[in-house]
């Protein structure tokens, strides 16, 4: 039942397509010399051929007949419904189509090369200054720590001069301790600009050129926004006929390589972050407890995303996602403190604020 529901819409949308192609190929055929077009129409009419060998009720690539079919195709994006189309139509979004295409018409450009030369471009555009100044505020937290550790040892003294005097029991000594180290600390950072949660407002700053290179992609592997014209057309049969060594398409979802890579370089950056944090004397209210594990739910659930869309887009949420850790390990390294003028701090003894805390 459900193939007879969808046999009349795929021969219509194969119909359009076919046209679409056809016409395209034919807007941008040459003449020779002879002042014909013989040369470009027997080219179109060759590519037409090899598309549409295929019988029209299922309109399928041979070299891909065994694992797509238009038919699944219009269904997946019935199923898609609202979210296929989200942003589809945004200024920013189709401004970002047209310079991916613009990448592809590049000799030799394949739309797999277009997906890691747009992933290096933002990451070096905007990533890349984000990280230095995380670093560089980084450094200047860990060039406190001195301070941090004369801070709890001072701290420490009167609190046990407190207890003396006031008789207050060991609960209350340790909540008066944390209580005045924090107000102390976050007095010490804000004069120095370089308070934790500078950072991650810096790493959100990403967030709405990853939301639009995601939905640029989608745009063309589903092409959209309707209605659609002969470019876009072209488009979606140039990323259809691509493929990886593991996916015989991009727009066919990958539940295994791009998803397994995209989880561990984002675990891994959260496990960085979270040790420099430590190591930098950095005292954890409730919400800086929970951020860790709100931060690694939301990488489980869209690891779950990126094993159900089309492969073109989790390609580049890995490769994002790989870049921004060789990123945090090389400005981490010595070579990228001193290219990029990142102070480097002499480790000072490990003291957290745990262990003055026990102490007391």
């Amino acid at each position: 039942m459900k193939r007879l529901l969808l046999g009349h819409s795929s021969k219509r949308w194969a119909s359009v397509l076919r046209h679409n192609y056809n016409y395209s190929l034919h807007l941008r055929a040459v003449q020779c010399g002879c002042g014909t077009q013989c040369r470009s129409i027997s080219t179109t009419q060759e590519m037409a051929s090899k598309v549409y060998a295929s019988p029209v009720t299922t309109a399928v690539n041979e070299q891909l007949s065994s694992k797509i079919h238009i038919v699944d195709y219009i269904e997946s994006i019935q199923e898609t419904g609202k979210i296929a189309v989200l942003f589809s139509d945004s200024p920013p979004v189709l401004m970002t189509v047209e310079i991916l295409c613009a990448m592809k018409d590049l000799p030799g450009m394949s739309w797999v090369g277009v997906v890691f030369c747009g992933t290096f471009l933002i990451r070096s555009l905007v990533g890349l200054p984000i990280a230095v100044i995380q670093q560089k505020s980084v450094a200047k937290l860990e060039s406190l720590k001195p301070e941090f550790q004369k801070l709890g040892n001072d701290l420490k003294m009167e609190t046990a001069m407190a207890v003396k005097k006031f008789g207050w029991d060991q609960k209350t000594a340790r909540i008066r301790f944390t209580r005045s180290y924090k107000k102390h600390w976050r007095r010490i950072v804000e004069e120095n600009n370089c308070h934790p949660m500078r950072s991650l407002a810096l790493t959100l700053l990403q967030l709405p050129f990853w939301i639009t290179f995601s939905s640029a992609l989608r745009n063309i592997v589903y092409a959209v926004p309707l209605p659609r014209t002969p470019e876009m057309t072209e488009r979606w049969y140039q990323i259809y006929t691509e493929g990886t060594p593991w996916v015989e398409s991009l727009v066919m979802s990958d539940p295994l390589v791009f998803p397994l890579v995209f989880f561990t370089a984002n675990m891994v950056n959260i496990e960085m972050s979270r040790r420099q944090r430590r190591m930098n004397l950095v005292p954890e209210t409730k919400i800086q407890k929970i951020l860790p594990w709100v931060l690694r739910g939301g990488i489980v659930v869209i690891t779950y995303f990126a094993a159900t869309v089309p492969s073109a887009v989790s390609m580049y949420w890995a490769t994002s996602s790989t870049f921004a850790l060789a990123q945090n390990v090389f400005l981490s390294s010595q070579t990228g403190k001193r290219i990029f003028k990142i102070p480097m701090i002499q480790q000072q003894p490990q003291t957290s604020l745990g262990a003055v805390n026990k102490s007391l």
